[in-house]
């Protein structure tokens, strides 16, 4: 591939545009490549929160579970257990938002 570096060539349209246009334009460029960032940051949260709540639906199961099994560990039972010494995790453990 040949890499054309004279601009008349290139893109000779740009040799008629004013001073006022390209920083305009540079502006607009600048705000799109901000917001694109933006938008793929949001995105990535978003796949980090949906595996979150996904792991803490996992673990309030594993809790469940091993609590009807006998063999949820016994530290785990009294910090679990609520003042009316039923196993509560659902009030010590806040899904993630």
């Amino acid at each position: 591939m040949v890499e054309i570096t004279d601009i008349n060539k290139l893109r000779p349209e740009l040799m008629d545009v004013t001073d006022a246009q390209f920083e305009r334009l540079a502006t607009e460029f600048e705000m799109a490549r901000i917001e694109r960032a933006r938008i793929k940051a949001e995105k990535i949260e978003a796949e980090k929160l949906e595996k979150a709540q996904h792991a803490f639906d996992d673990l309030r199961e594993a809790i469940d579970k091993l609590a009807e099994l006998g063999h949820l560990p016994q530290r785990l039972v009294e910090v679990l257990t609520d003042k009316d010494g039923k196993l509560s995790p659902h009030k010590f453990l806040k899904r993630p938002r």
